[in-house]
């Protein structure tokens, strides 16, 4: 588990998005009522979102989700969500005080839309700041890795 020690919650802040806008992995950051309280503008360059769609949502609306809404529900209570993987792995990190989960999952994502399938990557972390508890979580496109592999090594991908 991190924690805050000699740094206050705006320093914090300003580290992890100077931090954050310079990789190119996408970034959010989760508190326990599972609403985003940070992502970077990687991941509102991927998603196609505002910074609005996304501060204060609740993840799965944040994640462009294809289920939210999709019978009736809210985010967290559809059908799909008891065997949605990021929300069993969110569980992990709040629930049962997991310190870090990662896995992979394919699955269609509505983006701007339109159906998108996505090979994605989630790494979440539990982070304590100020006696509250977060989950960073850490997303990449492994579809957009292998074309690039493919692109930069094309003899490799035979």
């Amino acid at each position: 588990m991190i924690k805050s020690g000699k740094f206050n919650l705006k320093s914090l802040a300003h580290i992890l998005k100077v931090f954050s806008d310079e990789v190119d992995q996408m970034f959010i950051l989760i508190d326990q009522n599972h609403q985003v309280q940070y992502c970077n503008q990687t991941y509102l360059k991927y998603f196609k979102l505002g910074k609005a769609d996304v501060i204060g949502a609740l993840y799965g609306r944040a994640l462009s989700c294809k289920h939210f809404g999709s019978d009736g529900e809210f985010c967290g209570l559809s059908n799909y969500c008891e065997i949605c993987e990021i929300k069993k792995n969110i569980n992990l990190v709040f629930i049962r005080n997991k310190k870090k989960t990662e896995f992979d999952i394919v699955r269609e994502f509505i983006i701007q839309e339109e159906k998108m399938m996505k090979h994605l990557k989630f790494k979440m972390l539990n982070i304590q700041l100020e006696k509250e508890v977060y989950i960073l979580c850490i997303i990449k496109d492994l579809h957009e890795t292998d074309k690039l592999k493919m692109l930069i090594n094309p003899e490799e991908s035979i």
